[in-house]
C-alpha cells in the first residue's frame, strides 16, 4: 500500500511532498517578487488569466467542469 512504501522510502516520500508543495506555492512567491508599484498590473493579469482558465473549462467540459468538487 501506499503507506508502506513511503516508510520503505522516506526520501522519496519527502521529494515528492516538497514538489507539490513548490507547486502549490510557487505563484504567491513569484507575486512577492513584483515591485510594489507594478502589483495592481501583476494582480490584474492573474485575475485575466484565471478568468480565461476558469472560460476555457467551462466552455471545454461544459456543466461538469467542476464535478470534481462534488
Amino acid at each position: 500500500t501506499l503507506f508502506r512504501s513511503v516508510a520503505r522510502r522516506p526520501a522519496w516520500a519527502g521529494a515528492v511532498l516538497g514538489i507539490g508543495t513548490a507547486l502549490k506555492i510557487w505563484p504567491a512567491l513569484a507575486l512577492a517578487a513584483v515591485r510594489r508599484a507594478k502589483l495592481p498590473a501583476a494582480l490584474g493579469g492573474f485575475a485575466a488569466a484565471m478568468i480565461g482558465a476558469t472560460a476555457a473549462m467551462w466552455i471545454w467540459f461544459g456543466s461538469a467542469a467542476w464535478s470534481f468538487l462534488a
